[in-house]
């Protein structure tokens, strides 16, 4: 069971792979680096492994079928972004790819394997808006803590995202994952049209029509 941020995740493999066969057929090497590093350092790491890592333990709260759907969506990230770095980083991603995928994957060495190609149904649009709108959100949570000058690890209480009604429609499905990832006790939405201020004690994010607020609640 695939949700919104999986399907986010795999819609932007599929966009790397592309990129990166493109620069490596044409010999921008380089192009193709850093394609693969910008998915496996920004979206992988920094931010999918930090919002979908609560869902990988189904006894903090996740249902198995989505625990499933992370182990999926991650599992085939990783495998991909290792095949991306071989050519480049051949000594390390045959390490990895001995150590944790040979087996499964049936294949001894990485260097005759399949070069990545991303399946149709990765391919998502929607998913790749949602899940981009939902990182302004997570922006805007960690500006939130920074400027309170506590860590990104501080509960919080309620995550209010002010945004119009058409944002909210697709960063709904994500609620369950924002609150995961902020350790806030829940998000609603606050009605706002982007003109003006949405109320006391919000704060801009990346994306202009989005803002976020919350109560910082007490630590010992």
């Amino acid at each position: 069971e695939l949700t919104v941020i999986d399907r986010w995740l795999l819609a932007k493999l599929a966009r790397t792979a592309d990129r990166a066969t493109r620069s490596f057929e044409s010999c921008e090497y380089n192009g193709a680096l850093q394609a693969v590093e910008q998915f496996f350092w920004h979206d992988l790491c920094d931010n999918y492994i930090e919002i979908a890592k609560k869902r990988l333990y189904a006894d903090e709260g996740g249902s198995e079928p989505e625990r499933r759907g992370a182990q999926y969506a991650l599992y085939n990230a990783l495998l991909a972004a290792l095949k991306m770095f071989s050519p480049v980083v051949p000594h390390i991603t045959e390490e990895l790819f001995s150590l944790y995928f040979a087996e499964r994957e049936g294949i001894e060495s990485i260097h005759i394997s399949d070069w990545p190609v991303a399946p149709d149904e990765w391919r998502d649009d929607a998913a790749e808006e949602a899940g981009e709108l939902a990182l302004a959100v997570i922006e805007g949570m960690r500006k939130l803590k920074s400027e309170s000058k506590v860590s990104v690890a501080t509960p919080l209480g309620t995550l209010r995202i002010a945004t119009t009604q058409a944002v909210w429609d697709l960063v709904s499905p994500l609620a369950q994952d924002l609150a995961a990832v902020s350790n806030a006790d829940g998000v609603e939405h606050v009605a706002w049209n982007g003109e003006g201020s949405p109320g006391e004690g919000f704060v801009e994010t990346e994306n202009a029509g989005i803002r976020v607020a919350a109560e910082i609640k007490e630590t010992e």
